[in-house]
């Protein structure tokens, strides 16, 4: 893998999410404020897009970094770190996969506590967590909890 069109793919991307976040930003500060800023709906969401921005401007920051440093013949790549950059990149799809599926296949057809307790399954055995067994028991419980704290306790619905 080229680390000249790496550094330039993270600018790139880095740009995205940030015009990405800035849009959600946006949307968020538009929410409307009932009684205090501090319960405002919006003001989680406002956080969120602030750190995606602030991590965004990183990556941008960065790549270009790492541009200027290559074009000066400061860094290099080995084949081996070449190597490992593409497996990760190949696990980076495959979790993205996982997330998609997750969103758009199983929580589109069966329970919510059913898809995340698959969701989980799935995601830990891939990443190779821990043993097959523990990997159950922790979806379980994880799944579980979620939906007991949700559902009973902050009265929210899920999907």
């Amino acid at each position: 893998m080229d680390s000249k069109k790496t550094s330039k793919t993270d600018v790139k991307m880095g740009l995205a999410f940030a015009a990405f976040a800035a849009l959600a930003l946006e949307e968020s500060l538009r929410m409307p404020v009932y009684d205090d800023v501090y319960t405002a709906p919006g003001l989680f969401p406002a956080f969120l897009s602030f750190c995606i921005i602030a991590m965004s401007l990183g990556l941008v920051f960065w790549g270009r970094r790492k541009s200027k440093l290559q074009a000066e013949g400061a860094v290099e790549v080995s084949h081996e770190e070449a190597a490992v950059m593409v497996v990760e990149r190949k696990r980076l799809f495959l979790a993205i996969g996982l997330i998609l599926l997750y969103c758009f296949v199983f929580l589109g057809h069966i329970n919510y506590t059913l898809a995340t307790f698959l969701f989980l399954v799935l995601s830990m055995s891939f990443f190779k967590a821990t043993k097959i067994h523990w990997i159950v028991i922790i979806s379980a419980l994880a799944s579980l909890g979620i939906s007991y704290l949700f559902g009973k306790i902050f009265l929210i619905p899920l999907p």
